[in-house]
């Protein structure tokens, strides 16, 4: 029986302070928990057998054959590339957590090593984004064991893209696949069939990307698998609808009305014989847009006859243009968060216009690329130190390097502090421009001019400083190595 809540008056509602959270000494708050149910959080379960949370968006509660649509518009399928692309072709690392510890530092160059013997790479990276899209998206990766740099690890050997809307979970979070009649493992029936939810060892070969996370509302109980990502699709899904009822309201216009206009053929009422006249004469005309009409002879200034009506344009072009200058420009600027990486459009000279939206196109890829590499970083990075043997240790970090420095600006900087007298680390602005330490035996490029011959042999004028130790005076010709015969001495040196 449902335990009801005591609703008598609080000492908080008659101005006294609420009480202090107790701090365990041993156990989390509450331990550990939250402190309602997600699954316990909407008005109805329909999935109470399965456990599971139902999986549905805009699109999909409107029908799979929607869903489906939406994708393959030429328009949004562009934009979401755009979006999509530069995250997976930005350069990236696995990062230890103290790159100072030499074990640490080796655990995550092995992993990244093992990571980049990962086929098709960028691929699979675009496989993962596709959650911006679906709001969630997954890869199945095999795994094989390998040696890199004296250490033996487990590394992608080969994977497969896994659609966003065959993903499902539990009540627990614990994910599932949905498969066919003849998957040979167990299953669960849910609302979209059989399902299969995975154990923990299969869960190590699965990697799971979500995207914006959402809580619905309390009366939607068939969007609460919005708590594992709610994509654009869903967003933009009622727009999208609204603009393909316009574009089948031009379709209706120019099969009705048509681009060559509209001819009205006149026949002589009550006589068969001149409509049926007049009908092969409509038929062998071009274009379909005929209307036959009966007439009654007057005067003998009526009878069989034709009229010619002109389309107007302004209707068709307003129709086109609520399409592709509104609909389209609105939903490209929804996904990619402005327009001018995508689109050609006058700014004003010296307005900032672009740069601003330059600005908030980084910002959006630095989004999805953080969140990306921490799905990465929970799903690839940590289980690959796990199977090293190496879990003992801090985990390791995916990493995309989404704020790379601008080098000339760096070495602009450096350049001048330079020429004013100030000193700079080479090794640090080596790293900073990402200039390797030159390995022995190879050409290197250098302005370091040689000495000149009339210089050897001259005494530097100035004061003795403290710094390095100088030439070898035996090797400068100033002192006569042992068995040579006295040289002259020098003038102004005692």
């Amino acid at each position: 029986m449902p335990i009801q809540e005591d609703n008598s008056p609080t000492p908080q509602e008659l101005g006294f302070a609420p009480p202090e959270i107790p701090v365990p000494d041993t156990t989390p708050p509450h331990l550990g928990l939250p402190s309602v149910p997600p699954f316990l959080s909407f008005a109805q379960l329909v999935n109470s057998y399965s456990r599971s949370f139902l999986n549905y968006d805009e699109a999909l509660r409107q029908g799979r054959q929607q869903a489906l649509a939406i994708r393959r518009d030429p328009v949004i399928m562009q934009a979401l590339r755009a979006r999509q692309m530069p995250v997976a072709q930005l350069k990236w690392h696995v990062a230890a957590s103290d790159p100072n510890d030499v074990e640490q530092a080796r655990v995550a160059e092995a992993i990244q090593k093992g990571i980049e013997r990962t086929p098709r790479l960028q691929s699979f990276f675009m496989s993962l984004l596709d959650s911006i899209w679906y709001g969630r998206s997954a890869v199945q990766v095999a795994y094989q064991w390998d040696w890199i740099d004296g250490m033996k690890l487990c590394r992608p050997r080969m994977w497969w893209p896994l659609n966003g809307d065959k993903l499902v979970f539990k009540f627990d979070g614990r994910p599932g696949v949905l498969v066919n009649y003849n998957f040979p493992g167990t299953w669960i029936p849910t609302e979209r069939g059989r399902a299969h939810f995975v154990t923990p060892e299969e869960r190590a070969c699965l990697i799971i990307h979500h995207f914006e996370p959402e809580d619905a509302d309390f009366f939607e109980g068939d969007m609460a698998g919005g708590l594992f990502g709610v994509g654009l699709r869903s967003r933009i899904y009622w727009y999208w609808h609204l603009k393909t009822q316009i574009m089948q309201y031009l379709m209706d216009y120019i099969e009705r009305v048509g681009s060559g206009g509209t001819t009205i053929y006149y026949y002589e009422a009550g006589n068969d014989a001149s409509m049926r006249e007049v009908k092969r004469a409509a038929e062998e005309q071009l274009g379909t847009n005929a209307i036959l009409f009966p007439r009654y002879r007057e005067n003998g200034n009526s009878g069989p006859g034709m009229d010619r009506f002109e389309p107007s344009q302004a209707g068709v072009q307003l129709i086109q243009q609520l399409v592709t200058t509104y609909f389209d420009d609105v939903m490209r600027k929804f996904i990619l968060g402005q327009d001018l990486t995508s689109t050609a459009e006058p700014t004003g000279l010296g307005s900032g216009v672009a740069a601003l939206h330059g600005q908030t196109f980084s910002r959006i890829i630095s989004y999805d690329a953080i969140s990306l590499g921490e799905s990465l970083t929970a799903d690839l990075v940590v289980p690959m130190q796990k199977f090293m043997g190496k879990d003992n240790l801090p985990p390791c970090k995916f990493v995309f390097e989404v704020d790379a420095p601008n080098t000339a600006t760096i070495l602009a900087a450096a350049q001048a502090f330079y020429q004013m007298g100030g000193a700079v680390d080479e090794e640090s602005l080596r790293e900073a421009l990402g200039l390797p330490q030159p390995e022995p035996g190879k050409a290197i490029l250098s302005q370091q001019q040689a000495m000149s011959p009339q210089a050897a042999g001259t005494i530097p004028a100035g004061v003795p400083m403290a710094g390095p130790p100088g030439p070898d005076p035996s090797q400068q010709g100033l002192v006569p190595p042992q068995g040579a015969a006295p040289q002259a001495p020098v003038p102004g040196v005692s």
